[in-house]
């Protein structure tokens, strides 16, 4: 039984991660811009009452206010009155721990299981064997980092066969650093629930289990990192159609191992 053919190729979910991934890093370069008169270092403010705030100026009013971003982005706003001394120092790097964050990644990876085989009769089950094929992925998580080790979230993900296969994905995105250093190990557990992106005309697909465990390494920059990532990958789908007058079920399971790489905010 030959697999359902690709008519029109969709490219809109790779269009998708790369508007967010854009549309995200445009906003934080804009805010991270302060004054034109200020040289934007890492700040400390000495207040009198033995306060010390650490972060970056983004706003000075000579004898009368300053305004300064901490490292946990909270921004305070301090009189002259209230201030001992302002001064400079070499920013210790931190990665960040709590709040919202965005990744995408791209990939490719060789096929390392079954995927199916016919068995023509009513009500019948379908797997193994089909010779090897290749997939790529895209995929776009958006969720919130509640501390360093837990992320919770959700994703979509678009997976595209040689067999010239397509499926969209969404489900939970669970991920964590095992390190607040500038270069850590990472997890990421993603689990929903896939349908095929490119019916077969005359066949009726029911959506199956997706489920994605990876281990990686992240580059830890200052508004940003960068992700590389080995993982499995594996997508069950399920199609009736009637072939000989017979009704027919036929089972994919489709299991790749996949190299990434991707961007987060």
């Amino acid at each position: 039984m030959k697999l359902p053919q690709f008519k029109q190729v969709n490219k809109d979910l790779i269009c998708l991660v790369f508007y967010f991934i854009s549309s995200h890093s445009v906003l934080h370069a804009q805010e991270a811009k302060g004054p034109k008169e200020l040289n934007l270092k890492h700040q400390v403010v000495y207040l009198k009452n033995g306060s010390i705030i650490r972060g970056t100026i983004i706003d000075l009013k000579k004898d009368t206010m300053v305004k300064i971003r901490t490292v946990g982005r909270n921004v305070w706003v301090f009189q002259y009155s209230e201030i001992l001394k302002i001064s400079s120092e070499v920013a210790s790097f931190k990665a960040k721990t709590t709040g919202f964050y965005i990744a995408g990644t791209l990939g490719v990876g060789p096929n390392i299981g079954p995927a199916y085989t016919p068995i023509f009769g009513t009500n019948s089950r379908f797997r193994d064997a089909e010779p090897n094929f290749e997939g790529g992925f895209a995929s776009l998580a958006i969720g919130h980092r509640f501390d360093r080790n837990f992320d919770l979230g959700g994703f979509i993900n678009y997976t595209a066969y040689t067999t010239t296969d397509a499926f969209t994905s969404i489900g939970i995105d669970i991920r964590g650093d095992f390190s607040d250093r500038r270069i850590t190990p990472y997890y990421v557990a993603q689990v929903g629930v896939g349908d095929c992106s490119n019916p077969y005309v005359g066949y009726t697909y029911r959506p199956g289990l997706m489920v994605h465990p990876a281990l990686g390494l992240k580059f830890n920059f200052k508004t940003f990192a960068l992700l590389g990532e080995i993982g499995f990958e594996y997508q069950q789908l399920v199609d009736n159609h009637t072939f000989d007058s017979k009704l027919v079920n036929e089972m994919y399971n489709y299991e790749n191992v996949s190299f990434k790489l991707g961007i987060m905010f």
